[in-house]
């Protein structure tokens, strides 16, 4: 609460403050409905994983959260939040101090709980887009997870609220969730499954260019621009966007446009090193496996 005197000062001096709301999104009652359709609509369910780490190969998945939406592909409106939950997961091992002090949940939270294909065919079952803030570490989780009960990874494509939006051409600063919520005068506990599905939703709803990117994304065939460049290029490659294959052993960069904006991502990846020693490769992606683990 704030003290007659706080209240005082921005009475007297309201510029020299910033007003934060608690983010309307976790008061929704669902379903709600945000627009009005315009055009064709897809079915998009936006998730997050809790983990009792950051490796998808040795860590485990202790809550998972899901927000289902119907978007318009011809705006990027959300025009509906139909259903949300969150699942708790038993891990093998005890949940680190850290893990417990950064999400709040603790082994007896998780104790006796696991998420079967059962739950992980009911919260996916009506998606035609999977979306993730940070889609491949939540994709690497939730494909290791269901294979590990013995299935496949899921046939339907997934998108990230990060990779497939330059937030600084929509004048942010950061691409972190907290930050993208702040910025449009928002809060929330941060770091609970449902509660980031929520914030990424009313994020995308609040600024509907960026969702429309990630279905332009989405709807846009898919390459894969692999480098082979000098180890000096490293820095700039970084900067430009590409990610390091330690199996393959190159930088990499996956990006979704026509054969112009193809070949306009080349020449800027060409500008990484100055002596012009860079060939790129490009490899046509299949939408099912985009943020895959390689």
């Amino acid at each position: 609460m704030l003290s007659p005197t706080q209240v005082a000062a921005i009475n007297d001096r309201p510029d020299d403050f910033l007003l934060l709301e608690i983010l309307p999104a976790m008061n929704w009652k669902l379903p709600v409905t945000l627009n009005e359709p315009q055009g064709e609509t897809i079915n998009v369910c936006i998730v997050d994983c809790e983990t009792t780490g950051l490796d998808a190969k040795l860590d485990e998945i202790i809550e998972l959260g899901f927000v289902l939406l119907s978007v318009d592909i011809s705006n990027g409106n959300i025009v509906s939040v139909e259903r949300m939950g969150a699942y708790y997961n038993e891990p093998k091992a005890p949940i680190d101090d850290d893990i417990t002090r950064i999400t709040g949940i603790t082994d007896s939270d998780v104790k006796g709980h696991s998420i079967t294909m059962d739950i992980i065919s009911s919260v996916f079952k009506d998606a035609d887009l999977i979306i993730a803030h940070n889609a491949k570490f939540d994709r690497s989780f939730i494909d290791n997870h269901i294979n590990a009960l013995g299935y496949s990874a899921l046939s339907i494509p997934w998108a990230c609220s990060i990779k497939d939006v330059d937030w600084r051409t929509l004048g942010y600063e950061s691409n972190a969730l907290g930050y993208l919520a702040f910025k449009q005068g928002y809060f929330f506990k941060a770091h609970r499954a449902c509660e980031d599905c929520l914030a990424t939703a009313f994020v995308l709803h609040e600024e509907s260019t960026a969702m429309q990117r990630i279905v332009k994304a989405y709807t846009t065939p898919i390459s894969d621009l692999r480098v082979n460049s000098r180890f000096e290029a490293k820095d700039a490659l970084k900067g430009l966007g590409c990610s390091w294959d330690g199996q393959r052993r190159q930088w990499h960069k996956v990006i979704a446009g026509n054969q112009n904006e193809i070949d306009d991502e080349i020449k800027s990846l060409k500008t990484a090193d100055s002596v012009g020693k860079i060939n790129v490769e490009v490899l046509t992606c299949s939408p099912f496996t985009r943020y895959a683990s390689e």
